[in-house]
């Protein structure tokens, strides 16, 4: 897997291969706002990875989710089965949650943390939820990723300052942003693909 980037977008997207991922099975990406790097989930533990994708093993055998992000204070946030919870990297001790994860279909793509008004959002195929970090749903908003969410695999999702909650498909590596003021969706890039995930 090539770690990659995406700059330029609206107006004129490209993309960027940096590295060879160093491990494979690579998951819940998240970047931490404290330290400024990517971490993500391999084989049930926990990695830093630097620019140059050098890895560092942070914490063993903490599970393994399929979902992550941090907050701004640098909590590692994830989906962990039973819920999503934070997870404290310096002592790697769980320190919030599990809290349910909302769907009323039961069909939540991915979730990240908007530092705007510090909640996490959970977008799924018609419905997108505000929660705080306290696990309460703040608000629902009707739209979401709608038929793209029943008929492909998003390989990750991010939040932008924008307010607007961007996915990327596995299979056709089409890049969309979700409005999460009005729901709507749109496809705004064809990444390369050979850069899928985040």
């Amino acid at each position: 897997a090539t770690l990659a980037y995406i700059d330029g977008y609206p107006n004129f997207p490209t993309s960027h291969n940096m590295c060879l991922m160093p491990t494979s099975g690579n998951n819940a990406m998240g970047c931490n706002p404290v330290d400024h790097y990517i971490y993500y989930e391999s084989s049930n533990n926990l990695y830093r990875i630097d620019n140059q994708c050098n890895n560092t093993l942070i914490c063993a055998s903490f599970g393994g989710p399929d979902e992550g992000c941090f907050d701004y204070l640098g909590r590692y946030w994830f989906n962990g089965g039973g819920g999503f919870e934070a997870l404290d990297i310096n002592t790697c001790t769980i320190v919030a949650g599990p809290y349910p994860i909302p769907s009323t279909a039961g069909l939540a793509i991915d979730f990240a943390f908007n530092p705007n008004n510090c909640s996490f959002y959970f977008v799924g195929d018609s419905l997108i939820f505000q929660v705080d970090t306290l696990g309460n749903v703040v608000d629902t908003v009707h739209g979401g990723f709608g038929q793209v969410a029943l008929s492909v695999t998003f390989g990750g999702v991010a939040m932008g300052y924008d307010n607007y909650f961007y996915g990327i498909t596995n299979s056709s590596a089409i890049l969309y942003q979700v409005n999460l003021i009005t729901g709507a969706l749109d496809s705004i890039y064809q990444v390369p693909t050979s850069n899928t995930g985040w």
